[in-house]
């Protein structure tokens, strides 16, 4: 028999919650013109992204073979309905406190842009630090960073980024494979329409501490199958039990 651990101070709820958030002011001091940024080069094989301000405006695509570099202080602009799709590629992009690495919008608007999705990437590479993805989630069932359902084997590990003003969620993981393994902590989710959504599977991965502040639906939507043992920790937000979840 599979086992649910539920933490001290976890709260679940069964019915939609909501948290009106007023906004909040872009703390990441991008003060480039995206006109006057160089566009993305092309990104096949192993590429690094020097520090500068760059227009994605046809989006970016990483596929088998790809692993981007991004290094700190970077900027990238996004286009409108344009996608940062990773799909059998990796992203190492390790900012710092004084040097973010900033995924935004040319208009800074929620859900300008389609945001950063993941599939097929299970690479120790994927780590990011001080990564703050804006004005994304131009789909109303996506979110700014978005592990689709059917993304295969997928792994991230992220410290102390942000995801503010998304017109979705925030963070989405709909894979509910083993092999998904998201390590999330000490992080922001903040000023967006959704605040997450997590498979039940996956949510062993986000760790408090994190910041919550200023969504307009402030909760945690989950559902789906466990197989393993697993726990969930308490934030400071609650749990949506939006599907059923079911214990193997």
């Amino acid at each position: 028999m599979k086992h649910l651990h539920l933490l001290p101070g976890l709260f679940l709820a069964i019915a939609a919650c909501s948290d009106s958030g007023t906004g909040g002011e872009n703390n990441n001091n991008n003060n480039n013109n995206p006109g006057d940024c160089a566009p993305v080069p092309l990104l096949q094989g192993d590429v690094r992204l020097e520090e500068g301000c760059y227009l994605a405006d046809q989006g970016i695509d990483l596929n088998d073979g790809d692993a981007l570099t991004i290094a700190p202080g970077t900027v990238i602009f996004f286009g409108p309905g344009t996608r940062f799709d990773i799909n059998g590629g990796s992203v190492n992009a390790e900012g710092t406190a004084e040097k973010p690495i900033i995924l935004t919008a040319v208009q800074e608007t929620r859900g300008q842009w389609t945001g950063v999705s993941w599939r097929n990437s299970d690479f120790v590479d994927n780590v990011w630090r001080y990564v703050s993805v804006e004005y994304a989630g131009q789909t109303p069932d996506g979110a700014a960073v978005d592990i689709f359902e059917d993304s295969g084997a997928v792994r991230l590990n992220a410290r102390n980024c942000t995801i503010r003003e998304s017109g979705a969620y925030g963070l989405s993981v709909r894979s509910r494979a083993a092999t998904t393994q998201l390590d999330w902590s000490e992080g922001s989710i903040v000023d967006n329409a959704k605040a997450a959504r997590l498979a039940a599977s996956a949510l062993e991965g986000l760790q408090p501490p994190n910041s919550w502040d200023g969504n307009d639906e402030s909760f945690i939507a989950t559902g789906g199958l466990v197989e393993q043992d697993t726990a969930w920790a308490a934030h400071e937000i609650p749990f949506l039990i939006e599907d059923d979840l079911e214990l193997d």
